[in-house]
């Protein structure tokens, strides 16, 4: 059997060296065959000399032409081709989002994405940065996290914030801190320096800190205190925020700072200094501070993301605010004075690094997720749990869809010559009639195209009697909505239109609802109420008849108000079945439900309990009823659950507000 190929594309080839060649080692030694992708540089050749095959890109980081971009993308999918991997490990922006257009193109499915930093559009505040975060984060909700795929973050900061972002699905998050350390290279030299040296180790760039770093070094000095503060690391042109060469020869040799440039030689750098810093405005996972960290140093680093998982705010360091030179100067300035507390910290410094952060524990970690890849059921099971689960992952085709087809009626009527001015009811059928194929061609396509690659066996693989249940009832809340949708399109606008004839504001509210794992999402409805009201549950207000739009009682008697939460459905933030959503500051029934297991299901738009009694139930038997669903969910369940829903409704039971 010929090994398995795992390619690894980045932006830079001193990128691999210094974060990924360990990894990659582990993963040739475990019988991988391996290639890397990236800008050819000076480590282009040496990386060739470990055996691994090597792609040149020519990608450029800054570059934005849209011809150089289209041609980097060829290059990547003929790379693609060429190698034809089992895997790909793609770091950083570009590779993430080129690299998966080109697996889309060429078939690969075994993808594992590091959005490693962030980077500088995420850290910094110009003008051109906040331009690009809104593009660049809807990007990463199209392309970071496609099925069958898993994300890997240094840092459980962006792990939340990509999960909250829904770009990120939180069972294919993987959390692999950092590119580790190799502790025998990095180990204690105590460098006993009569005037203390304190390092940063970085390129020189305005967002890892460096001018905060020399503002706190002019300070200490100005005040007369004796040390050398060290700046290790080459400028970066290829990144907007570089500091230039000559502003960096500028500051050496004054108020005590040093610019020692580049230098391959870093441990034996830390081994001669005695505090580490890092000012950085946000992080992956520093390596440079892990390094120094393993080498037994103190360290003074911003409470910022990715900084502070390496170090403990007054354990083996410090923790100061990002962009603020006073309590950097302050946090160095106790270091430099206090030996006793440089080593105490230097040794809680080491050991964490010793539990946290030994490069063979990151590239088991690592190898565990490729080869994760390949365990998974026989291809039957494959075919259909995961085709099913598939069909709403394009929730967003399926919409486009609906979308796409009751415009192309529209134009189909206009073409027609708006046959009796477009006022017939023949009209309005016509668009429902082209939306709904539009919908039924999309989601029929999304199908085709899953369930091809589940032939193809492909996919990894789900599995249990429960996934067979939720991955049935996702699709039959799809197609449940999507008809609904199409079907009640013109009432759903005229009753926005009621309300917003019939009272100030706007149609719909939006409130803050806890969904799956307590995740936070926003749930629409028909506004019901005035303005004005306050943010907290109807059941809790001494008079919430006072704040009823004129029209507000009738949409809660009949159930009406919930019709927005469709959209919910088809995003997959609720089902039509499940406990209903808990408002963000009901926290009693958050944690009552949390303690009983509800909180693994998908909120419902009706539920067990709603059809027992709605507002009437106290709290906790409420939640007596959500955990009876927990455990008795079945279809026949669910559809019993629909009819008494249907049954109450007319019947008006159960409604007191």
């Amino acid at each position: 059997m010929p090994p398995l190929r795992l390619l690894y594309f980045l932006t830079e080839d001193w990128f691999f060296c210094s974060h990924f060649i360990d990894r990659a080692r582990a993963a040739q030694r475990a019988g991988y065959e391996i290639a890397i992708a990236a800008r050819e540089g000076k480590d282009a050749d040496f990386i060739r000399s470990c055996g691994f095959r090597y792609f040149p890109t020519g990608l450029e980081r800054r570059s934005t032409n849209p011809l150089t971009e289209l041609r980097l993308l060829v290059r990547v999918v003929r790379i693609y081709k060429e190698f034809s991997p089992d895997v790909v490990h793609q770091a950083g922006a570009k590779p993430i989002l080129y690299g998966t257009l080109a697996t889309k193109l060429t078939g690969i499915r075994n993808i594992l994405n590091a959005p490693i930093g962030m980077g500088y559009v995420f850290s910094s505040k110009d003008r051109q940065a906040s331009l690009f975060r809104p593009f660049l984060k809807t990007a990463y909700r199209l392309l970071v996290n496609p099925f069958g795929s898993k994300v890997v973050f240094e840092n459980s900061d962006d792990l939340e914030t990509f999960v909250t972002w829904d770009a990120v699905r939180r069972d294919d998050a993987v959390l692999i801190r950092g590119a580790g350390v190799d502790l025998q290279t990095c180990e204690p030299k105590y460098a006993g320096n009569d005037v203390p040296l304190v390092v940063l180790t970085a390129r020189m760039l305005e967002d890892k800190g460096v001018r905060e770093f020399v503002e706190a070094a002019q300070q200490l000095y100005q005040r007369g205190v004796r040390a050398r503060f060290v700046l290790v690391g080459g400028a970066d042109a290829s990144n907007p925020t570089a500091i230039p060469e000559s502003t960096l020869n500028e500051w050496s040799g004054r108020n005590g700072i040093e610019w020692w440039g580049w230098r391959d030689d870093v441990p034996a750098i830390l081994q001669q200094s005695d505090i580490a810093c890092l000012p950085s405005y946000r992080e992956g996972l520093p390596k440079s501070l892990v390094e120094a960290a393993a080498c037994g140093l103190p360290i003074v680093t911003t409470d910022t993301v990715g900084c502070r998982e390496v170090v403990e705010d007054e354990k083996n360091g410090f923790l100061v605010p990002v962009r603020s030179v006073e309590p950097l100067a302050e946090a160095l300035g106790r270091l430099i004075a206090d030996i006793g507390l440089r080593q105490q910290m230097g040794a809680a410094s080491r050991q964490r690094a010793i539990e946290e952060f030994d490069t063979r524990k990151i590239a088991a970690e690592t190898l565990a997720v490729y080869d994760g890849f390949f365990k998974g059921a026989d291809s039957g099971e494959k075919f259909l749990l995961n085709g099913l689960r598939l069909v709403l992952e394009d929730w967003k085709l399926i919409l486009g869809g609906f979308v796409i087809g009751a415009l192309l009626a529209t134009l189909g009527w206009w073409s027609m010559g708006w046959p009796d001015g477009g006022k017939s009811w023949r009209a309005m059928v016509f668009v429902m009639l082209g939306s709904s194929l539009g919908t039924i061609g999309s989601l029929l396509l999304v199908m085709f195209n899953t369930w091809v690659d589940m032939i193809a066996d492909r996919e990894t693989a789900v599995s249990g009697p429960t996934r067979w249940y939720d991955m049935l009832k996702r699709t039959g809340d799809v197609l449940m909505s999507g008809v609904l949708c199409a079907a009640i399109f013109l009432p759903i606008m005229i009753i926005g239109l009621l309300v917003r004839l019939t009272s100030p504001g706007p149609a719909l509210y939006w409130s803050d609802r806890v969904g799956k794992g307590n995740r936070i999402f926003r749930m629409p409805k028909f506004r019901s109420m005035r303005t004005d009201t306050p943010p907290m549950a109807t059941h809790l207000m001494t008079d919430p008849d006072r704040f009823l739009t004129p029209i507000g009682r009738f949409l809660r008697k009949t159930s009406l108000d919930e019709l927005p939460q469709l959209w919910c459905i088809l995003k997959g933030e609720m089902s039509f079945v499940g406990p209903r959503p808990a408002l963000f500051n009901q926290e009693d029934l958050i944690a009552l439900r949390t303690k009983h297991g509800v909180d693994s299901l998908v909120p419902g738009l009706t539920g067990w309990a709603q059809v027992n009694g709605r507002d009437e139930l106290p709290i906790p038997q409420k939640v007596a009823l959500d955990e009876e669903y927990l455990h008795r969910r079945s279809f026949r369940f669910d559809l019993a659950i629909v009819w008494l829903t249907i049954v109450n409704v007319l019947s008006r039971k159960g409604i007191t507000h």
